[in-house]
């Protein structure tokens, strides 16, 4: 099980190696936590079924949520296992070639990683990988980057719901998550590190506020609807929380303002995530007709990295040595 959750800590993290007994672990505790999802939404009457249009299968909530929220740490760990055979994450493609890539694919999890460092690091087996600061901030900005790749998508199969004004908005968010995965991804010299992520930080406190105002909009014209109307509260206070962290950020505030802030955008962030589903049962239970779509899930998972990220005192000791080093070059 300790794989498993090694994993998940370390979410989008491409880098380094990872042996064969941590990978295939995940892969089994894994499916198990699918089955799981699975069975929740039998047991709550989201039964499993096919579309007659398109012959594909509708599951339930539980298990696309579930589904969305391990796609990052699924595939950074298989690029980590290919690392450690000494080969690149694009061989994850080799499952494309119809019949032999999946088996082929298969065969190199299976193979014993190289012996000693080689160019994606020391060998896992000999030494215990660090995941450093470095390497987990590179893993909230992939998160943040695939999160607006994702939420474009998912803008784009509901796009006929929304007023052009909105839909501007929806893409204006989208691009400024975007820039700040782009921007807090390190770069090589602390001083531009820096100087970065001001804009980083300003950009997502924009972000977050279109966000909240878009929420705040919506509930303006919801009527007698508890459950939708609950999870636009649960939405808004998420997105001002992560508004709060963005400006204590930018003004680098002391730990605990920041402490504070990274503990309400975790809170709000996992109820973010909740309380969809919770609302879809409710609409189903009272007989309305309701979708369920798993877009935001990512954007929540990377606000609560970015949560986690702060919420220790020595990420903020490590930003202050990086603005530090900044004014004196």
């Amino acid at each position: 099980m300790k794989w498993y959750f090694k994993v998940l800590k370390q979410y989008a993290d491409f880098g380094g190696r990872v042996r064969r007994r941590e990978y295939w672990f995940f892969v089994l505790f894994n499916i198990i936590a699918a089955i799981v999802a699975m069975a929740v939404d039998i047991a709550a009457g989201w039964e499993l079924t096919v579309d007659r249009s398109t012959g594909l299968p509708n599951y339930g909530p539980c298990y696309l949520t579930y589904v969305a929220a391990i796609l990052l740490p699924g595939l950074a760990v298989s690029v980590r296992r290919l690392h450690d055979i000494g080969k690149n994450g694009w061989w994850l493609f080799i499952s494309l070639i119809p019949l032999v890539g999946g088996i082929w694919l298969i065969v190199l999890f299976c193979t014993d990683g190289q012996d000693g460092e080689n160019r994606y690091g020391a060998n896992p087996k000999q030494s215990e990988p660090r995941f450093t600061g470095r390497r987990e901030e590179k893993s909230i900005a992939i998160a943040f980057i695939m999160g607006a790749i994702v939420s474009v998508v998912g803008f784009l199969f509901n796009s006929i719901r929304y007023d052009l004004f909105t839909v501007i908005l929806l893409i204006l968010l989208c691009v400024l998550m975007l820039l700040f995965g782009a921007l807090y991804y390190p770069a090589r010299d602390a001083g531009k590190t820096a100087a970065r992520r001001n804009i980083a930080f300003g950009s997502l406190a924009v972000a977050a506020l279109i966000s909240a105002v878009l929420r705040l909009s919506a509930l303006s014209l919801l009527r007698g609807y508890v459950a939708i109307i609950l999870t636009q509260y649960v939405w808004i206070l998420h997105h001002l929380a992560l508004l709060a962290l963005a400006v204590l950020l930018l003004l680098k505030s002391g730990r605990k303002s920041l402490r504070l802030a990274s503990c309400l955008a975790i809170a709000f962030s996992a109820l973010s995530i909740v309380v969809p589903l919770a609302k879809w049962y409710m609409l189903l239970a009272n007989g309305h007709t309701s979708s369920f779509n798993p877009w935001d899930v990512i954007p929540s998972i990377a606000a609560i990295l970015l949560g986690a990220r702060y919420l220790s005192g020595k990420a903020v000791a490590e930003d202050e040595l990086t603005t530090e080093g900044s004014r004196a070059s």
